[in-house]
């Protein structure tokens, strides 16, 4: 076998070897590394679960804690009961607006415009933050 010849399958050799070897470098890291992307989106996934179970339980907190905080104001200001205040703070803070019970002092008055607007801004915040949830995740 002449020089050349040699030195030809000498090169191909050396192609085909590290052709092939960083070839299964490659898938292999290539197979690892998406291993690794899965388990880092998984937890991804139940850091943003957490961070939207944590949000939802704040605004429920802070939906009740304003409902019932007004329903106080109304039972004391307006000496409704107790059941009417938390009514008429409900339908007030998600304007629905049935009229069947309205304020008739002008505190209550007052209070009941800055409340709508209060409880509009807490209602929405709420909706805002179950829309982007859903939207993150594809629903």
């Amino acid at each position: 076998m002449s020089e050349s010849k040699k030195l030809a399958i000498l090169y191909l050799y050396c192609f085909c070897f590290y052709n092939f070897y960083f070839y299964t470098t490659f898938k292999y890291n290539l197979i690892f590394m998406i291993f690794m992307k899965k388990e880092e989106l998984q937890k991804l996934e139940e850091e943003e679960h957490r961070k939207f179970h944590r949000r939802m339980i704040y605004i429920v907190i802070v939906i009740l804690m304003f409902l019932f905080g007004g329903a106080t104001f109304y039972y004391y200001a307006e000496q409704w009961r107790y059941l009417d205040a938390v009514y008429f703070s409900a339908y007030t803070m998600t304007t629905v607006g049935y009229g069947d019970i309205v304020p008739k002092t002008d505190l209550g008055k007052i209070f009941t415009i800055f409340y709508v607007f209060a409880g509009v801004g807490i209602a929405l915040y709420g909706l805002t933050v179950i829309s982007s949830h859903f939207v993150e995740v594809n629903w």
